[in-house]
């Protein structure tokens, strides 16, 4: 069971945290914050990121344009508008070069090449000594889960696996994480006039017209998709 302390609001606006008996432990006194993970709380204090221990003393004082959590024993920082990671002696082990950066999931870290022209983003993967293990390629992908993360080409929601291989190909509409081994998929009626306006990545996640499976990592249904 965890000992780390959970995230308290204050009337005032300030976040601080709070213990299992709901004892206050660090005040309220930040902008924001993000639970602990491996012993760390990122918190932003008047307009900058840093970390702080279970005492609420400094361990990485607030210079960080943002950040998130430690995952790995590393951190996602941004500083002068690009996205890095630092140890946790706030050692900057892999180069702030990327447009954005999320926290490693299963030694693997998601990140952003932004396209020159407009606001678009393609996505890849690096490993935690920084090098791309999938190109940014893809516009849309999610962190990964038990070897395998969803990946939208066009317009279609496909599963590649740690070595950036497509081992599911991109066929589905819907979807949710693989958990103990399996993937709830949708294959969904798209033009629903209620949504018409909207892309097809945000249709898929509002249409209730859609047909339900599970699959397993090699593709195979183990529940064919239905009502």
């Amino acid at each position: 069971m965890s000992t780390e302390p959970s995230v308290v609001l204050s009337k005032g606006n300030k976040y601080g945290f709070i213990d299992r008996a709901g004892k206050i432990v660090i005040k309220p006194q930040f902008d924001f914050v993000l639970p602990f993970s491996e012993g760390l709380a990122n918190v932003e204090y008047k307009g900058k990121d840093g970390f702080i221990d279970k005492n609420g003393n400094w361990v990485i004082k607030p210079k960080y344009e943002s950040a998130y959590y430690f995952s790995d024993s590393l951190a996602a920082v941004k500083l002068k508008e690009k996205w890095g990671y630092i140890d946790k002696q706030d050692k900057i082990v892999i180069q702030p070069v990327f447009d954005s950066a999320d926290p490693f999931y299963e030694g693997l870290a998601k990140i952003g090449a932004k396209e020159k022209q407009g606001f678009d983003y393609k996505f890849g993967f690096i490993d935690i000594t920084g090098k791309i293990v999938v190109e940014p390629q893809f516009d849309y992908a999610e962190n990964f889960s038990e070897g395998m993360a969803a990946v939208r080409v066009n317009g279609k929601i496909g599963f590649l696996d740690k070595i950036g291989k497509m081992a599911i190909e991109p066929k589905f509409d819907s979807w949710r994480s693989f958990k103990d081994g399996y993937a709830l998929v949708g294959l969904c009626d798209l033009n629903d006039p209620r949504y018409g306006h909207l892309s097809a990545q945000y249709r898929a996640f509002l249409t209730m017209n859609c047909k339900w499976g599970y699959i397993d990592k090699s593709g195979k249904y183990l529940y064919e998709p239905s009502n």
